[in-house]
């Protein structure tokens, strides 16, 4: 991540990584560039059937090569044929514009949020 994506960021990789050993229902992935660790991804399976996308993070090194929208598309894709979800949500910070632009790029609908956070969903 770049130092600006650090600031919109409030837990690093080794947060999740700590917190799926607590959290039984946290799913970390990371994301590969052939057999290259360039990110890193973490959703959750609710019982309601909704799949959360808790966290998308690719490496600055590899960004701007679609390693997001890849690891996005992978996410919702095991979100509906794997786990069965009916719609996935996820929730970024206003001012990440990178982010707020690739999900609305793909079907992600703003549904409000909490100030400088927006919550977004996606019908599967």
């Amino acid at each position: 991540m770049t130092e600006e994506q650090s600031r919109l960021f409030t837990a690093p990789v080794v947060f999740w990584l700590a917190e799926s050993k607590y959290e039984t229902g946290f799913r970390p992935v990371a994301v590969y560039e052939d057999e290259t660790p360039v990110g890193f991804a973490v959703y959750v399976v609710h019982e309601d059937g909704t799949g959360e996308i808790e966290a998308v993070m690719i490496d600055q090194r590899h960004q701007g090569r679609g390693h997001g929208r890849a690891a996005m598309e992978q996410l919702v894709g095991r979100l509906r044929d794997r786990y069965g979800c009916r719609e996935a949500v996820l929730s970024h910070r206003t001012a990440n514009y990178p982010a707020a632009r690739l999900y609305e790029s793909m079907g992600f609908r703003a549904l409000g949020g909490e100030e400088g956070v927006v919550v977004r969903r996606l019908a599967l």
